[in-house]
């Protein structure tokens, strides 16, 4: 080869290299990538955003910011940036002003003293397109809902907002945000109480919503069966946000795969199915969709019952909880095998019904209103199953205690024990109050009475009213898994009425108070009045409260007499007044 060729193809080799250096920095100095504006959650202060621009000689100077409020105005600049790795700008308060702001950036470099000017950009007002779910359906692993729908064409797509329809009164409650991804599994809602419905907005960088979409709902089927369960009526609403172009009933009998028992045009929403004799059977509804999407409904299942054994039918307890009122609670096996459930009285010649309604209606706790505590009435419920047949709860009945006084403060009691607890009796309580009317203060007076013991003689201290009440607790647990304590009624001892009003009190001495004693009072109905002895009323209120001989503002009277009037009623039902004089000492 020449010198002359060598030469030539050298240069050749230097100008194609100053041509990409060339190519290269007039890629790295390229016009400055502005991004968005947007208007800030406060609706106030506006923000801008750009991409880091490339430094081509590692010489940055500054990137000015340039605003106008509209198209009819020159640009100012509003702030100058000296951090390169800086990539936003806040406009403090624009937003107040106008939303009819553009802006524009000048990078400018010292290599050179280049500056590079942006485009110029408006703030971003413009929502998203609508979007829709392309399926909302019922998701058997997660017992929840697998909602989907197809991307957003926004060009700064941020994500979507994800709600809670409430179909009613036409609210949008938020529960989530998806910020990458087209679908989203949902568990906080249970798809088995009912149609549940959801809508979707889609919203990009400057939180720009799109119009909510309109509400989606998955199909929910529900079902009765009848003859012995072996025919099953299946009924279901459609999907809900897109048309319906067929229904597929799906099956599952005693567990084995799912089949196609048959399709049906997107109109039905009826079909019914028979199983036979014993066969469990669970079966679903799919919706065909007009966007070529599909969704399930949740499983329900149904059992043909001729061979059905029951497991559990027991009446638990009968406790008294007021005057002439027990409580009965009870168990009974899961209510899909059965109809309805009677709660009823046993009588001597006949049934006294308490409850008679459909199975999934729990009657328990029962309150049952008695005409005496004293006397024994026994109780039981019945299940129907679907085939029909009947079954008969154990008898349960009321603990009743009775008793005498056989001399003054000692007391005869005995009860009935409640036999008919599963778990048998563990301890017997006898309780002791000294209130009538409050029961729920009462004491344990003895907590180990052997279960074998149907009766107790007591002998106590003189009280206003003495009350007693047997508790027996059964062994816990007993076979159904729980335990029962049941209350008897209460039995009441009332003394001869007696009542003794004192003639002085000391308002700073130790009898203090003017208040009646005695036995057999019924203080909180009774009432006390106090007069002066120029006939001024000083006091009224109830003879349980007495008086403390203060006048209304606290301060004591000096040493006279006053005049009491009682109005007093005794727990045997007896009224009376009384009236009388008492000094009160200073």
């Amino acid at each position: 080869m020449s010198l002359l060729s060598e030469i030539s193809v050298r240069t050749k080799h230097l100008i194609l290299g100053c041509i990409l250096i060339l190519i290269g920095a007039e890629q790295l100095t390229a016009q400055p990538n502005f991004k968005r504006v947007c208007i800030k959650s406060n609706n106030t202060d506006i923000i801008l955003f750009w991409d880091i621009s490339a430094d081509p000689c590692s010489k940055f100077q500054e990137i000015e910011v340039f605003a106008r409020p509209n198209d009819f105005t020159a640009f100012s600049s509003i702030g100058t940036i000296t951090n390169a790795a800086q990539n936003s700008f806040v406009h403090a308060g624009a937003a107040v002003l106008t939303e009819k702001w553009s802006y524009q950036l000048i990078y400018r470099y010292l290599c050179d003293n280049s500056e590079f000017k942006s485009d110029t950009l408006y703030i971003d007002l413009t929502q998203p397109n609508s979007s829709e779910y392309d399926s909302v359906s019922y998701d058997p692993v997660s017992n929840g809902y697998f909602l989907s729908w197809s991307p957003n064409n926004a060009v700064d797509l941020f994500g979507y907002y994800l709600w809670e329809h409430e179909n009613t009164n036409n609210n949008n409650f938020k529960f989530d945000s998806v910020y990458q991804g087209t679908s989203y599994l949902d568990t906080h809602l249970d798809p088995f109480t009912g149609q549940h419905f959801y809508t979707l907005t889609a919203f990009d960088s400057c939180n720009n919503q799109s119009v909510i979409s309109q509400p989606h709902a998955a199909p929910f089927i529900q079902g009765k069966s009848k003859n012995c369960g072996r025919d099953i009526d299946l009924s279901w609403t459609p999907y809900i946000g897109h048309g319906n172009t067929y229904f597929q009933i799906y099956l599952s009998i005693d567990g084995a795969d799912y089949f196609i028992d048959t399709t049906l045009q997107g109109s039905q929403n009826t079909y019914s199915i028979r199983i036979k004799s014993g066969q469990k059977v669970e079966v679903f509804v799919r919706a065909g969709l007009d966007n070529g999407a599909s969704s399930r409904s949740i499983p329900i299942q149904f059992q043909a019952l001729d061979s059905f054994q029951i497991s559990k039918n027991y009446l638990s307890a009968v406790s008294w909880v007021a005057p002439n009122t027990v409580e009965l609670h009870g168990t009974y096996d899961n209510p899909v095998n059965f109809d309805s459930i009677y709660v009823y009285q046993q009588t001597e010649t006949n049934q006294i019904y308490y409850w008679k309604d459909d199975i999934n209606n729990n009657p328990y706790p029962l309150r049952v209103l008695i005409p005496s505590d004293t006397l024994t009435y026994k109780f039981a419920h019945e299940l129907i199953d679907r085939c029909g047949r009947h079954y008969r709860s154990n008898e349960a009945y009321n603990v009743v205690l009775s008793g005498i006084e056989t001399s003054t403060d000692n007391y005869s009691i005995e009860w009935t024990q409640p036999n008919y607890l599963d778990g048998g009796i563990d301890i017997v309580e006898i309780h002791l109050g000294d209130n009538l009317s409050k029961y729920s203060t009462w004491n344990i007076l003895e907590n180990n009475v052997s279960d074998s013991f149907y009766s107790k003689h007591i002998t106590q201290e003189n009280l206003n009213i003495r009350c007693f009440q047997i508790l027996s607790k059964e062994n816990n647990p007993n076979s159904y898994g729980f335990s029962e304590t049941i209350y008897s009624n209460p039995k009441c001892f009332i003394q001869s009425p007696s009542i003794y009003f004192p003639n002085a009190i000391s308002v700073r001495g130790i009898n203090n108070t003017f208040r009646a004693v005695g036995l057999s009072i019924d203080s909180d109905q009774s009432t006390l009045k106090i007069y002066g002895r120029n006939g001024q009323l000083v006091h009224s209120g109830k003879l349980s409260d007495g008086w403390n001989g203060l006048d209304p503002n606290g301060n004591a009277y000096q040493t006279t007499v006053f005049i009491y009037l009682a109005d007093v009623y005794f727990l045997t039902g007896k009224r009376a007044q009384y009236s009388g004089n008492f000094t009160v000492l200073y």
